[in-house]
């Protein structure tokens, strides 16, 4: 039973540690990225092509889906920036 106690809080430690270097790395990647749509006037999605209802292609092979629509949304409002 103390094994694991011991297992579990050396699993918690480590998830927080690796938590507390993602905070830190993200503001300064995200800032990159921005620099880099500001620059090149060029913003990049990716997507599954086949995971429907969230990403597909339709008859027309336009891509829809709840994946893209959050796409187009987070685009919008990058560009009213």
């Amino acid at each position: 039973m103390q094994l694991r106690k011991l297992a579990t809080a050396m699993l918690v430690m480590g998830m927080t540690a690796g938590l507390a270097q993602a905070e830190d790395a993200a503001p300064a990647a995200g800032q990159n990225t921005l620099d880099k749509i500001a620059k090149n006037g060029v913003i990049v999605v990716g997507h599954r092509e086949s995971s429907v209802p969230f990403s597909y292609y339709d008859n027309q092979q336009k891509v829809v889906g709840y994946s893209q629509d959050y796409s187009n949304a987070i685009v919008d409002a990058i560009k009213k920036n």
